[in-house]
C-alpha cells in the first residue's frame, strides 16, 4: 500500500522534472543556436555590412523603432479583439501585458504564458478556464493567416497579383469556415448541441467534465470566434502585423546595404515569427537559426532573399541579429511603463494575502486555559 502511494505521489514530481528538463535543454539549445548566428553575422565577410548598419541614418533607426512599436501594439490589440465578444477589458492593459509577455518569451519555462495568466486572472478577473478558451480563440486567426500566407508564398514563389488573390480568397474561406462551425456551437444552444454530439463517448469522468462550470468557461472560446465582426478584425490585425514585420525586415536590410525582395521578406518573416510562436522553450536563438536555415533553402532554389555587396557575405544572419537586438531593446524600454500600469507586485501581494486568510480560516483558534 505504501509503495503504491509513493508511486502515485512521485508521478507529478517526475512530470515536473521532465518539464523542467525540457525547458533547460531547450534554453541551452537556443543559446547555442544564438551563439552560432552571432558567429555567422560577425564573420569577417560581413564586417563592411555591419559597419553600414552601425552608421545607419537616423530616419532608418526611427522607422524601424516605429514599425516595431506598431507591431507590438497590433499584437496586443489582437488579444483585445479575441476576448471582446464576451469581456470588455482595457486596451492599454492588454497591450501592456503583451509587451511584458513578449519580453519574457525570450527565455524558457513558459514565463510569458504564466505572466499573461497571472495578469488576466488576478487583474482582469477572467476565470482560468476562460483564459484557456481565450488563448485558443486568439490562436485561430494567428495560425490561419500564417499557414495560408506561407502556402501561397511557397506556391507562387513571388508576391504578385495571383499571390494576393490566393491569400485573400484563402483567408476569406478560412474566416467563413470558422464562423460557420463556431456559430453552430456557440452560446447555450451550441453547448447543448455539443453535449448531444459527445454523449456517446462521454462516459464516467468525461461526462462530469463536459457538464462542469470549468468546461462552460472554456467553451466561451467558441463564442469568441463566433463573432463575425471581431473575428474579422482579428484576421485583419494578424495580416497587418505580418506586413509590419516584413516591412521592418526590409528596413533593417536596407540599413545594412542589402536589397531584399518582398517575397523573401515575407518568407523570412513567417519563419522568424512563426518559429517564435511555436517554440516551447523560449524564442531566443531558435527564431534566428530557423530564419538563417530558411534563407539557405531559398538561396539554393532561387535568388529571392537578399543580396549584399560581398559574394561570401551572409546578409540574413546580420538581419536576424539586428532585428532581434532592436526588438528586444524596444521591449525592454516599453516594459518599464507597462509594469507601472499592470503592477504585478500588487497581484502577488493579493495572492499572498488571500492565502494567509485561507490558512487563518482553516486554523482552529485556541481557548485560554
Amino acid at each position: 500500500m505504501t509503495a503504491e502511494a509513493n508511486t502515485t505521489e512521485a508521478t507529478p514530481r517526475q512530470r515536473r522534472w521532465i518539464g523542467a528538463s525540457v525547458q533547460i535543454v531547450g534554453g541551452l539549445v537556443g543559446l547555442g543556436l544564438f551563439a552560432w548566428v552571432i558567429s555567422v553575422a560577425l564573420a569577417a565577410e560581413n564586417r563592411a555590412e555591419l559597419q553600414k548598419l552601425a552608421a545607419a541614418a537616423p530616419w532608418q533607426i526611427v522607422a524601424v523603432i516605429a514599425v516595431t512599436l506598431l507591431s507590438h501594439a497590433t499584437q496586443g490589440l489582437a488579444f483585445w479583439t479575441g476576448v471582446r465578444p464576451v469581456r470588455r477589458l482595457s486596451i492599454v492593459g492588454l497591450i501592456a501585458t503583451h509587451v511584458v509577455a513578449a519580453l519574457l518569451a525570450l527565455v524558457p519555462f513558459k514565463l510569458s504564458v504564466a505572466f499573461r495568466v497571472l495578469v488576466h486572472h488576478r487583474r482582469d478577473r477572467v476565470p482560468l478556464a476562460m483564459i484557456g478558451g481565450w488563448f485558443a480563440a486568439v490562436s485561430v486567426p494567428l495560425f490561419a493567416v500564417l499557414g495560408l500566407l506561407l502556402l501561397a508564398t511557397l506556391w507562387r514563389q513571388n508576391v504578385d497579383p495571383l499571390w494576393v488573390t490566393t491569400s485573400v480568397v484563402g483567408i476569406a474561406f478560412m474566416l467563413g469556415s470558422v464562423l460557420l462551425v463556431a456559430r453552430r456551437f456557440a452560446g447555450g444552444p451550441g453547448l447543448a448541441r455539443l453535449h448531444r454530439l459527445l454523449n456517446p463517448i462521454a462516459i464516467g469522468p468525461l461526462s462530469r467534465i463536459l457538464r462542469s462550470e470549468h468546461f462552460q468557461e472554456l467553451h466561451t472560446g467558441v463564442t469568441m470566434v463566433a463573432s463575425p465582426r471581431w473575428l474579422s478584425v482579428g484576421f485583419a490585425l494578424r495580416v497587418f502585423d505580418l506586413g509590419l514585420q516584413a516591412l521592418r525586415l526590409m528596413l533593417v536590410a536596407s540599413a545594412a546595404g542589402y536589397e531584399t525582395s518582398i517575397t523573401g521578406a515575407v518568407l523570412l518573416t513567417i519563419a522568424y515569427f512563426g518559429t517564435g510562436v511555436l517554440s516551447i522553450a523560449g524564442n531566443l536563438g531558435i527564431r534566428e537559426a530557423v530564419m538563417l536555415i530558411a534563407a539557405g533553402v531559398l538561396v539554393a532554389t532561387s535568388d529571392t532573399t537578399a543580396t549584399g555587396t560581398g559574394d561570401d557575405s551572409n546578409p540574413v544572419a546580420v538581419i536576424a541579429l539586428a532585428t532581434t537586438a532592436i526588438d528586444s531593446a524596444v521591449l525592454v524600454v516599453l516594459a518599464i511603463p507597462a509594469l507601472l500600469v499592470l503592477r504585478p507586485d500588487r497581484l502577488l501581494q493579493r495572492r499572498a494575502v488571500a492565502k494567509s486568510a485561507s490558512v487563518a480560516a482553516d486554523t482552529p483558534s485556541e481557548k485560554p486555559s
